[in-house]
């Protein structure tokens, strides 16, 4: 996944060189709030990113990303079981951002660059969902049982996830992984709702200038 910087050199025609003498250090997050703030940051910009870049930040699209998985499985079973080929997609090479292979790309030179993708929207339609459904639950009684299964599946998935890798790890992690997961699911999420409010509701960016976000290492 490309940066928001070097999608605008590529926007701009300009070249990305790798040079395999460079040695960078990554220093890891030594806090939870840091970690939060980081992913929160994530979130929180990449839907102006995609407004940016032209894609269109609509119902259909979001569900076109969120349908993807689907529709390729069960392409994946017509043509094992039935056959045939996979269907002609339309020529829109002429267009600046598209829908292809289950993600909203945008095409520079040629070239598909993945921007919007289900795994981006899969957060911020689990806060959302699990937030909705607790103040439904206010006035709707039943929606505090979507309320429950919902946090209760994201739990189990959480730990079932973190008791794989400690398994391999050490369990010593298994009491900070699930902890750790729900930090950056929930950062994230947040943040990309928080970016969605600001930036495709009342286009903050338009209006107002950003000032430098403090690091958050």
């Amino acid at each position: 996944m490309l940066s928001g910087s070097e999608l605008r050199l590529i926007e701009d025609s300009r070249d990305i060189f790798l040079v395999p003498d460079i040695v960078s250090y990554y220093y890891a997050r030594d806090s939870l709030p840091k970690l939060w703030r980081m992913y929160y940051q994530y979130g929180y910009f990449k839907p102006l990113v995609v407004l940016k870049l032209g894609i269109p930040f609509t119902p259909t699209s979001l569900l076109s990303v969120f349908l993807s998985p689907l529709s390729h499985l069960a392409l994946a079973f017509y043509s094992h079981f039935v056959g045939g080929s996979k269907p002609n997609k339309p020529n829109n090479s002429q267009a600046n951002s598209h829908f292809v292979s289950g993600s909203w790309q945008w095409e520079s030179e040629g070239q598909n660059i993945s921007i919007l993708t289900w795994r981006q929207l899969v957060p911020a339609a689990f806060v959302g969902s699990l937030g909705l459904s607790r103040i439904f639950a206010l006035f709707f009684r039943p929606a505090l049982w979507v309320f429950l299964f919902i946090l209760g599946s994201y739990a189990l998935a959480n730990l079932s996830v973190s008791a794989s890798l400690a398994a391999k790890r050490g369990w010593k992690y298994f009491l900070v992984l699930p902890v750790v997961f729900a930090t950056l699911h929930f950062g994230y999420g947040i943040g990309y709702l928080k970016g969605i409010w600001d930036f495709v509701i009342r286009k903050r960016h338009l209006s107002q200038k950003f000032s430098d976000l403090p690091l958050t290492r």
